[in-house]
């Protein structure tokens, strides 16, 4: 279409913006999907990290454990189904609470760590937390 059709359709460029807005919006949605999993991401490792000396894994390996499970379908409730089994299976009597607990932490902290990456400041060793 050329511009002169453009402006006599469109004379006052509501298309344009509304077209600019949608895309803003898409762009906004993909950001906040990327920031969401690498703060869950960054969680799973705490919590590998968490779960190292009471299952006697690796961290690498149980992290990749946890991602694979949070990946298996939407929500949480995969990962801490994985944990409470390994758990289990280890010999260690652990509550649902406690682990949806530290979850929410462990959360909280990575969410924290990414904003203050993102705004330009860091805050050193907040995935060793635990």
């Amino acid at each position: 279409m050329s511009s002169s059709m453009s402006t006599a359709t469109d004379p006052d460029g509501l298309l344009g913006a509304f077209a600019d807005k949608r895309n803003a919006s898409e762009l906004a949605h993909v950001a906040e999907n990327e920031r969401r999993f690498v703060v869950e991401a960054r969680r799973d490792r705490m919590l590998a990290h968490w779960a190292e000396p009471l299952l006697g894994r690796s961290v690498g390996t149980y992290f990749s454990e946890l991602v694979s499970a949070d990946l298996t379908g939407p929500g949480e409730g995969d990962v801490v189904a994985k944990l409470l089994a390994d758990l289990a299976a280890a010999g260690h009597s652990i509550p649902e609470e406690e682990i949806r607990r530290l979850m929410v932490r462990f959360e909280a902290l990575a969410l924290r760590g990414v904003l203050q990456e993102e705004s330009g400041q860091e805050e050193p060793g907040l995935e060793k937390a635990g």
